[in-house]
């Protein structure tokens, strides 16, 4: 893909997010107008506005699971994804005129509210992880399937193993054995920590190849030659668990975020029928 040609999807993609932002804005607009007209009308703007928000939410749950049944015929996926986006956009906005403050008070009302609260922040980081992970999952030379990610790993450490197992009895051979097993090994066998979930890095890959380069002026030809494999498996266990961290955000997310909208419209529907409720008594 030449320069030009990216350039002109850049421009694109960049015209359709402020198109749809401005619709979005002007639909909002005509829907205060609506507010204004039932207000002055002796209407229940706290009935307009609770109904809009009830079916922005409906409307959002059905277009989720458009997303994953990707083979229905009524569009593209992606013009779903972004119905889904800029309906959300215009649900927080009317959520906010909905509301009196934005945490309400009560005992059913405060966890309502901060239930919609943690689904509007839940679908923001959303649109931040959809939009950055592709790009980050690009920047190790591999890619891997999530499901295949444990059997890498397990291959790996039977590999760096096997590797182990083959050398001769010397005293530099035996200096890499000890370093493998007090670091590498531990390394090649943990499960993906919590800490490298939320943030991370290289800093692991790094201390064990400077340890091996430490070492590497007790090591003849043979250790070298052994070193330089364990140092390629720790590279691939590294590039494993950026593959793994990255991919599980996108896959939690999905689950949290689907679970939190679904709660929530449960909630506001009991809402919506307390609150009619109290205003027909």
């Amino acid at each position: 893909m030449n320069i030009v040609t990216q350039q002109t999807i850049t421009w694109t993609l960049k015209l359709r997010r402020w198109t749809a932002l401005l619709t979005t804005a002007i639909v909002f607009l005509f829907w205060i107008f609506g507010a204004y007209l039932t207000s002055v009308s002796l209407g229940h703007v706290g009935i307009y506005s609770g109904v809009t928000l009830l079916i922005c939410l409906s409307g959002l749950c059905l277009i989720g699971v458009r997303r994953r049944i990707p083979v229905l015929p009524i569009g593209k996926v992606s013009t779903w994804v972004q119905v889904h986006i800029y309906t959300g956009f215009f649900a927080t906005a009317v959520y906010v005129v909905h509301v009196p403050k934005i945490i309400a008070g009560g005992n059913f009302e405060g966890p309502l509210s901060a239930l919609f609260v943690l689904v509007t922040a839940s679908g923001f980081y959303g649109i931040y992880v959809s939009r950055t992970a592709p790009r980050r999952l690009t920047l190790v030379p591999t890619q891997f399937r999530f499901d295949q990610i444990p059997w890498h790993r397990n291959k790996t450490f039977e590999a760096a193993e096997g590797t182990i197992a083959t050398m001769t009895e010397s005293p530099d051979l035996l200096i890499l054995k000890s370093y493998y097993q007090l670091s590498i090994r531990p390394y090649l066998q943990a499960p993906l920590s919590l800490r490298y979930f939320v943030y991370p890095t290289a800093t692991a890959k790094r201390n064990l190849l400077a340890g091996m380069n430490d070492l590497d002026r007790y090591f003849d030809s043979p250790a070298r030659a052994v070193a330089s494999k364990l140092a390629s498996l720790v590279r691939f266990r590294d590039d494993l668990n950026y593959q793994h961290a990255i991919q599980l955000r996108l896959r939690l997310w999905v689950v949290i975020h689907s679970c939190l909208s679904l709660l929530l419209v449960v909630w506001s529907l009991v809402h919506a029928w307390v609150a009619i409720g109290m205003i027909g008594s």
